[in-house]
């Protein structure tokens, strides 16, 4: 039986004020038979600073590449709402081409009383 620990969870608090309070790191440990994953254990969180000389530091958690992992989703996020915001604007266009063209799609249809 193999075991891997990996990080599992980084959580910041701030209080009502918005200041910061507080930040835990928990790790999991996953154990493998073969290529397998028999179960895991998630740890006890541990307490984080925010500075150098903590024991434990944000720095020490989040790698460069965490932090390019953040930058990219937040990117795509953007791009996301950015193509969200931009399909919306052409649909309007195109419903509004669609009753230039077609006036009288939807309008009532009047019978001849003869």
């Amino acid at each position: 039986m193999k075991s891997k620990t990996v990080p599992y969870e980084l959580l910041v608090r701030w209080n009502a004020d918005g200041i910061l309070v507080g930040a835990s790191f928990a790790t999991r440990t996953v154990y493998s038979d073969a290529n397998e994953i028999l179960f895991d254990k998630i740890a006890d969180p541990v307490p984080v600073g925010l500075d150098a000389d903590a024991d434990r530091s944000v720095a020490d958690v989040l790698t460069p590449e965490n932090l390019d992992v953040i930058r990219s989703v937040n990117l795509i996020a953007g791009e996301r709402d950015q193509l969200a915001r931009m399909l919306s604007s052409v649909s309007a266009e195109l419903d509004a081409l669609r009753r230039q063209a077609f006036p009288m799609r939807g309008a009532p249809i009047a019978l001849d009383p003869r």
